[in-house]
């Protein structure tokens, strides 16, 4: 409790031992391109993207000003 997003964000990583790539927005169609590529597991037949379970939106509806 009381911990900022940034801070979850970091300790999250480094439980799951990953590392965050920031990418330009321009350039996120090819990565998702190229992690849909990845072949999905065998044993398995509904996989999610793995686009979508690397990558979520944190943004606050009620931070947005517009």
């Amino acid at each position: 409790m009381g911990r900022d997003r940034l801070t979850l964000f970091a300790e999250l990583c480094d439980t799951l031992d990953l590392v965050p790539v920031l990418i330009p927005k321009s350039r996120m169609e090819s990565v998702r391109q190229l992690v849909d590529e990845i072949p999905a597991p065998r044993h398995s037949t509904d996989v999610p993207r793995a686009f979508d379970e690397l990558f979520i939106d944190l943004d606050d509806d009620e931070t947005k000003e517009g």
